[in-house]
């Protein structure tokens, strides 16, 4: 937790996400074609979603079935926190966009959107 806030600090401080961000928005010539595209939104996005949920669910399973068969018993507590971390990992992300005003690069003026860069720590404007 010391090393996330750390890191979210000396991210904060020095702008190094909206350096990489404008770097990448530039690379694309001003515009964010991969945005959209088979790739990105419907491969990596939802599939990866699905892939992740898949597996989580496998590892539910497995953990159940430990508790019943000697033979996966030895792996329950693995089971168990992969279970949890694929669980816990998707859910924390939902919290956090959810309780921060914090938009993807797209959607900030600097990089082609409609919302001003607004530092984390920073109230949103009418909030």
């Amino acid at each position: 937790m010391l090393l996330f806030v750390t890191l979210t600090f000396l991210i904060e401080w020095n702008n190094s996400d909206l350096i990489v961000a404008d770097w990448i928005y530039s690379l694309q010539g001003g515009q964010w074609r991969l945005k959209s595209h088979f790739i990105t939104s419907d491969v990596l996005h939802e599939t990866g979603r699905k892939s992740i949920q898949s597996i989580g669910l496998l590892f539910l399973l497995l953990a159940l079935l430990s508790h019943h068969n000697t033979r996966l018993a030895p792996y329950r507590r693995g089971f168990w926190l992969l279970f949890l971390s694929l669980a816990l990992g998707p859910l924390l992300v939902s919290v956090l966009k959810a309780f921060t005003h914090l938009d993807c690069p797209w959607d900030l003026l600097r990089n082609g959107g409609e919302h001003p860069y607004l530092p984390i720590f920073q109230p949103y404007p009418g909030d």
